[in-house]
C-alpha cells in the first residue's frame, strides 16, 4: 500500500538516518521479539505472531529500502554540485 504522506515525512525529516541491511535485521528480530513477549502476556501470541512479523518486516525493510534510494540520489546530487558537467538523473 502506497502511502504518500509517510513517504513524504521519511525524506523531509529522516534523511540524516542511515539504516544499513544489519541494522534492518536487527531492528526486525528485536522488534518481533519485543512484540511476540507483549502478545504471549496478552494471551493472543498464536493468533498475532504471523502478523507481528509481517508488519514488522514491511517497517524496516521499507525504511530500509527508502534509505537506499535517499543515498543514490545523494549521491547523484553530490556529484552534479561537485562535478556540474555531469547530468543529475533521477
Amino acid at each position: 500500500m502506497y502511502c504518500p504522506q509517510i513517504q513524504n515525512f521519511h525524506s523531509q525529516h529522516l534523511q540524516v538516518i542511515q539504516i544499513n541491511f544489519f541494522d534492518m535485521v536487527r531492528y526486525i528480530v528485536s522488534s518481533i521479539v519485543s512484540d511476540s513477549k507483549s502478545a504471549i502476556r496478552d494471551k493472543c501470541f498464536l493468533k498475532k505472531f504471523h502478523s507481528i512479523c509481517l508488519f514488522r518486516f514491511a517497517q524496516y525493510s521499507g525504511s530500509y529500502r527508502g534509505n537506499l534510494k535517499h543515498r543514490e540520489l545523494s549521491i547523484k546530487r553530490k556529484e552534479s554540485y561537485f562535478y556540474p558537467t555531469k547530468n543529475i538523473q533521477d
